[in-house]
Parts: structure tokens; sequence; C-alpha cells
């Protein structure tokens, strides 16, 4: 844990300008029927996630068509959820 907190690769801040897109891009995404993906696709979200939504990560998780994709739900964890899961529950 220690080692991921002295990472001077993890950043605990955004620009707004990327901020902004980053918002854009899923309100774009949200008003699309149905995103095609080719790769499979694995989305964890914290369900206590200050940063991102929780809920439009859910939503669009559901308008994606792609063979193989799942979801990971981690209860009570922030944004960086597996992180999070490790110090709440002891495992990722």
């Amino acid at each position: 844990m220690q080692r991921y907190i002295d990472d001077e690769l993890i950043h605990r801040k955004i620009s707004l300008e990327t901020a902004g897109t980053l918002l854009d891009f899923q309100d774009e995404l949200l008003k699309t029927d149905s995103i095609q993906l080719a790769y499979p696709l694995l989305l964890c979200h914290g369900t206590a996630d200050k940063i991102t939504s929780f809920d439009r990560s859910a939503a669009i998780f559901e308008k994606i068509d792609c063979a193989d994709k799942t979801f990971k739900e981690y209860p009570d964890a922030y944004h960086s959820c597996i992180i999070t899961n490790m110090l709440i529950y002891g495992s990722a």
C-alpha cells in the first residue's frame, strides 16, 4: 500500500479542461443507443466514488454491446476502488 501512496505516477488531480472533456464524452455516450465494443470489458467502480458518478458508469455500461463484459461493483469503495477495497476488505 505504501508503494501506491509514494508512486509519483499516481496523480491525485486533473485539470479542469480534462475533467470537462471527460464529462462531455460521457454525455455523448449516454445519448447513443448502443456502443459497439469488439474487445472484452471489465469495468470496476466503487459505489462511494466522489470523483466519477457510479450511476453514470452503470448507465454507460448498459449501453455497451459486447460479447464479454463484466461490471464489478465495489460497495463503499471510492475512486481508486481496488485500493480502497484492499483497505476495507483486505482483498481486491
